[in-house]
C-alpha cells in the first residue's frame, strides 16, 4: 500500500468522464488533493471516496457533509466551488 500512495504522489489524473477519478483523494484539480487542499472539508464529508462523475452530475453537487457548512467550512467549500 505504502508503494501504491508513492506512486500516486508523483502525477496527475486526467479527468475525461471522471467516472475513474475520486473526488477528494486522487490529484486532479490542481498541484495537491482535494484532501490536502481542503482538509477541514474532507474530514466533514460523508462519502470520501466518491467519484467525480457522481458529485459533478447534479446541481447543487451530489456532496453532502455530516455536519453544517458555517463559518470557515462555509468559506473553504465557496471557494473551492467558484
Amino acid at each position: 500500500m505504502n508503494v501504491k500512495i508513492q506512486f500516486l504522489s508523483f502525477g496527475n489524473f486526467r479527468l475525461q468522464d471522471g467516472k475513474q477519478v475520486r473526488f477528494w483523494q486522487d490529484k486532479w484539480l490542481g498541484m495537491s488533493t482535494l484532501k490536502e487542499q481542503y482538509t477541514n472539508l474532507y474530514n466533514i464529508v460523508k462519502r470520501k471516496s466518491a467519484i467525480v462523475a457522481d458529485i459533478m452530475s447534479f446541481v447543487p453537487l451530489n456532496i453532502s457533509f455530516s455536519i453544517s457548512l458555517v463559518g470557515q467550512n462555509f468559506d473553504y467549500w465557496h471557494n473551492l466551488v467558484l
